[in-house]
């Protein structure tokens, strides 16, 4: 274990790219942008000119990229780099007072800045009670004869994960075997798939978290899609005293400050929430901080047209279907300006239709489920209308906040009209009990019962009953006594 000064750097923002070099190692060194003028974003590269890593032959150029300490995490897998005997391993701490294990053996304690070096030839399972980050450096060949040569990469926790992963396996003359290291949860091994073919087979449970699976897969140089959920990668590759490696793809997701959306009795991580959202539906937004001490302030935009709200906990209800961008909004003490966090949340649009008949000439009222707002298709804007078609017509009607999810209604209205129909009688005039004959010029699909209805009129029929030919002329049977 060493213990290491943390040094401050003040650093001109003029200069857009500002090396500084020193005979001593820089680990543990922090950097931080802190000009209330010009708060500017920047990044760090950190390695060494060349470096006999593991004190054998021989040496080559470090070199990466550090990742905020704000992506640091608290829980790790570390998988050899393939054909190698052991890696060397540095961890070091971001805060005083943090704890560490691996493979859940005697815990060790580490300051801010200090860091842990050790070798392992095997998976390891490493937790620490406060962020930390770690190093896995490639040896020199000649610390086991295998064809090689020093590099090292920052592992990624296993809170900062990716579903798809796409990278390169560079291509070059002097490297001749190429790998990737891929770490997921045991229980999602069997949707890994590297350039569409599954891999479940090439992994290995970790033993000391057998939550977790690793493999070390012999790949090709040039493209590859890695593919699955939760993963976590790593491509190398190795010639005779040559190598390369590096992170295949990484999540640096804010783990210091993140908020959970609570929808009903669900509650999910802002970066993987997914569900549909009903309109008038409460929205529950709640910040997670490691600190709550640290943070200055938290606000919110809400995405729908100005909506703010400011606290570590708050609610929404959107009133229209689409999909909205939430921002929170933070900015801790020691951070020069504020920062944001994104989500999105979509509303979810659903139609209902219902049919109905009406006679011609009939009035029908039309009423739409609760909601705070009604726009129909004839212009009015309450919650119930009346119609009377002449002819087939569909209306609708937009809601906005309806409980159900239900932001338009459709009413679909046949109008029926009276049959009409076509005949002639064979007499005016007929005796009490006598039958006259009707001619129907065309068959209605209603001809049955208007034919009973007929003969029932004219067996007893009333003095001066008329019935109405197809030209609207009435016919008077006159009964004779």
């Amino acid at each position: 274990m060493a213990s290491q000064q943390i040094h401050h750097l003040a650093l001109p923002l003029t200069r857009p790219n500002l090396p500084l070099q020193s005979d001593t190692d820089l680990t543990g060194s922090r950097v931080r942008s802190n000009s209330p003028d010009n708060c500017l974003s920047f990044a760090v590269m950190a390695g060494a000119k060349c470096t006999n890593v593991g004190g054998c032959p021989y040496c080559d150029h470090l070199l990466e990229q550090m990742p905020p300490t704000t992506t640091w995490g608290t829980r790790f897998v570390t998988v050899p780099y393939k054909t190698r005997k052991d890696d060397l391993i540095r961890i070091m701490a971001s805060e005083d007072g943090t704890t560490v294990t691996f493979d859940g053996g005697s815990p060790f304690n580490l300051d801010a800045g200090d860091f842990y070096e050790t070798s392992w030839g095997a998976a390891t399972y490493v937790e620490a009670t406060k962020p930390i980050m770690i190093g896995q450096y490639s040896k020199g060949q000649d610390c086991d004869g295998a064809n090689a040569d020093p590099f090292f990469i920052i592992i990624s926790p296993i809170e900062q994960t990716l579903d798809y992963i796409n990278f390169n396996a560079f291509t070059s003359s002097v490297i001749t075997n190429y790998y990737v290291n891929v770490v997921v949860p045991t229980d999602l091994v069997n949707k890994v798939k590297l350039d569409d073919f599954p891999q479940a087979s090439k992994f290995s449970t970790l033993a000391s978290q057998p939550d977790f699976s690793y493999a070390q897969i012999d790949i090709l140089q040039g493209n590859h899609v890695l593919e699955g959920e939760k993963l976590i990668a790593y491509v190398y590759g190795y010639g005779s005293y040559e190598s390369y490696g590096y992170v295949a793809g990484a999540n640096l997701t804010n783990l210091k400050l993140k908020f959970d959306i609570v929808l009903g009795i669900d509650t999910s991580d802002y970066t993987i929430f997914d569900k549909n959202v009903c309109a008038n539906e409460q929205v529950n937004f709640n910040v997670q901080y490691t600190d709550p001490s640290s943070v200055l302030f938290t606000s919110w935009d809400f995405g729908d047209n100005g909506a703010t709200g400011v606290g570590q906990a708050i609610s929404y209800a959107y009133k229209k279907p689409g999909t909205y961008n939430v921002a929170m909004i933070y900015q801790f003490l020691t951070a020069c300006a504020p920062d944001t966090l994104w989500a999105s949340v979509k509303v979810v649009s659903y139609s209902s239709d219902e049919f109905f008949d009406v006679c011609l000439g009939d009035k029908m009222t039309l009423t739409a489920l609760s909601a705070d707002a009604y726009l129909w298709s004839t212009g009015e804007t309450t919650q119930s209308i009346e119609v009377s078609p002449t002819t087939d017509t569909y209306y609708s009607v937009e809601l906005t906040g309806e409980d159900n999810c239900v932001s338009n209604m459709g009413f679909f209205i046949t109008v029926l009209f009276p049959p009409e129909v076509k005949f002639t009688l064979s007499d005016n005039e007929i005796c009490l009990g006598d039958t006259i004959t009707a001619n129907f010029s065309e068959m209605h699909p209603l001809m049955p019962l208007l034919t009973g209805i007929l003969t029932a009129q004219l067996l007893y029929p009333e003095v001066g009953k008329a019935l109405t030919s197809s030209h609207g002329q009435p016919k008077a049977i006159k009964p004779l006594i």
